[in-house]
């Protein structure tokens, strides 16, 4: 939905359809809202779903390794699958890409596909478990906010 929330439909009445969040979590939205927004559903056509993941990374990151790094991170994961319906090497993973500059940081981008009766937050975890432990080993530093407070 338009503020992020994601979901799975669970049920669907004349009222409100009811979307199944992270395990227990039920999110209920009214039609009328749903009829003045721009819904997205990333499986609509496919026989798989895909998971969206971003990292930012410190400007003064090796962008190829950071690359090979998260590719590494999706493919090595036992959730993820290719996308490719007739076999084509080149298109079993989405490719791992640099999409802007941030603020603070470099951010590059991932889709990782997986299959419909897999939970999205098990993928979530799997894959960003795998690249924050391969930033690490490799001195990837994830940049975060802070503030320098000076008193005289």
């Amino acid at each position: 939905m338009e503020d992020g929330t994601t979901g799975v439909v669970d049920d669907m009445n004349l009222r409100h359809v009811v979307l199944k969040g992270v395990d227990t979590i039920r999110i209920v939205v009214p039609n009328s809202k749903l009829n003045s927004m721009k819904l997205v559903n990333m499986s609509y056509t496919h026989n798989f779903h895909s998971v969206d993941l971003t990292y930012n990374v410190s400007y003064d990151s090796d962008l190829t390794l950071v690359k090979k790094l998260v590719d590494k991170a999706v493919k090595d994961c036992p959730y993820t699958i290719s996308k490719a319906e007739d076999g084509d090497e080149s298109e079993r993973y989405s490719g791992v890409y640099f999409m802007n500059f941030a603020d603070s940081s470099l951010v590059v981008r991932v889709l990782a596909y997986f299959e419909k009766t897999t939970r999205p937050e098990i993928v979530i975890d799997d894959i960003n478990c795998r690249v924050n432990d391969a930033f690490r080993e490799n001195g990837v530093e994830i940049p975060y906010q802070y503030v320098n407070v000076v008193s005289k």
